[in-house]
């Protein structure tokens, strides 16, 4: 799959348990490691709800972490 490809298929692919990252303000980075980095983030509405964010890093593909790998790592950490 070449880089407009891999772009456009995770574009148009369906979440059905992740809300948009815009309806949340990064509040401060917790954390960060080999697939990206990890956020505290708040509701922007309620101000209440808090969430971790994972902004993943497409570059570590090139050290042999697949697209799909990176899927199956974030529906995993849903289950939990």
């Amino acid at each position: 799959m070449n880089p407009k490809e891999k772009e456009k298929y995770i574009e148009e692919f369906d979440f059905p348990y992740c809300d948009e990252s815009s309806k949340y303000e990064k509040v401060a980075k917790i954390g960060q490691g080999t697939f990206g980095e990890v956020f505290k983030a708040k509701d922007k509405k309620t101000n209440k709800k808090f969430v971790a964010m994972k902004k993943v890093l497409m570059d570590n593909e090139k050290e042999g972490v697949s697209l799909l790998y990176i899927i199956i790592y974030l529906f995993a950490l849903r289950l939990f």
